[in-house]
C-alpha cells in the first residue's frame, strides 16, 4: 500500500494531549501529543505502572519511527521525544520491537541523542 493515498477518515475523537483516558478506577492513560512520525503521533502513559505506550515515537535500544512519509518532521519528533525524557518510565511498550523494562529512561534519551543527530 506504499504509495497508494491512504483512505479518507474522520475520527471520532480527537486528542489534543493532557487528556486522561480511564482504564479502571485507580488507573488513567496520560495522552501526550507526539508529532514527528505522524502530524497527530500519541503516546500513552500509565503513571501508576510508569508504563509508556510511545506508538512510533521511541523505540527499543534509541531508535525512533520514520518521519520522511508526508506529514512527518525530523524536528517535531525530536522534540515529542525531548518530552518523554521528562517521564519516569519502567516499561516501553513501542509499536515494533520487543517490550522492554531494561533502562527504559535511558533508552528515551538514547533516542533524543539519534534523533538529533539523524536531522
Amino acid at each position: 500500500m506504499v504509495g497508494n493515498p491512504a483512505p479518507a477518515v474522520v475520527p471520532s475523537v480527537i486528542f489534543e494531549g493532557g487528556e486522561k483516558i480511564p482504564i479502571s478506577n485507580t488507573e488513567n492513560l496520560e495522552v501526550i501529543h507526539t508529532p514527528g512520525h505522524t502530524p497527530g503521533g500519541i503516546c500513552l502513559f500509565e503513571p501508576e505502572s510508569k508504563s509508556l505506550f510511545s506508538g512510533y515515537t521511541v523505540l527499543p535500544q534509541g531508535s525512533s519511527g520514520r518521519n520522511d512519509f508526508m506529514g512527518g518532521s525530523s524536528g517535531e519528533l525530536t522534540r515529542s521525544i525531548e518530552k518523554l525524557t521528562h517521564l519516569d518510565v519502567n516499561i516501553l511498550y513501542p509499536v515494533h520491537g520487543i517490550v522492554t523494562d531494561e533502562n527504559v529512561n535511558a533508552q528515551i534519551h538514547l533516542s533524543l541523542q539519534m534523533s538529533a543527530v539523524m536531522r
